[in-house]
């Protein structure tokens, strides 16, 4: 499938099926220097290029919740059979080479690869507007009233929102089912 934006649970069960999980620093924000979100959260299931440490999958599990925690989009090198990747990474739009290619190169909607979009569900919103600072895209904006509004053309179905959303008020469905 190639590189793909994931939930954190997608993430965990990504890992949970490793037999090793190593920890690396983070290419994109060690190149760029200056970030103030964590260096040493990406995952790889190998170690071909000696640069990381072997953890076990419960410190990988809370690596991915503390990233998810500050803001990290978790992205996945993702392959054809179900839960097969060879990395994990938690990515921000300041300094993921990635996320700042495609958006040089206008090619946000093919590459990464957006499986899900964002629901609000109103009637549990407690309009505190967490979900708007979370989302890295602007795809959510809060109005005057503090309630959000959703753009589901510029969600790119990270889940950031979802998982700081208190009221539990935000789920992600696929895409494919829009």
């Amino acid at each position: 499938a190639g590189y793909t934006y994931v939930l954190l649970e997608e993430a965990e069960a990504i890992v949970a099926a490793q037999e090793h999980v190593f920890l690396w620093p983070c290419d994109c924000r060690s190149l760029v220097g200056a970030c103030r979100r964590p260096v040493h959260v990406c995952l790889r299931f190998e170690n071909d290029r000696g640069l990381g440490w072997e953890i076990s999958r419960e410190r990988a599990v809370e690596i991915l919740r503390r990233a998810d925690k500050a803001g990290l989009m978790h992205t996945a090198d993702l392959h054809e059979e179900p839960g097969a990747s060879s990395s994990i990474c938690n990515c921000c739009t300041d300094c993921c080479y990635p996320h700042l290619a495609a958006e040089r190169l206008r090619a946000q909607d093919v590459w990464p690869i957006r499986r899900h979009v964002a629901r609000i569900r109103m009637e549990l919103c407690t309009a505190c507007g967490r979900c708007a600072r979370r989302c890295p895209f602007g795809a959510v904006v809060c109005g005057s009233d503090g309630r959000p509004t959703l753009d589901i053309a510029l969600c790119r179905g990270c889940g950031l929102c979802a998982t700081g959303c208190g009221a539990e008020a935000i789920d992600l469905r696929p895409l494919a089912e829009l």
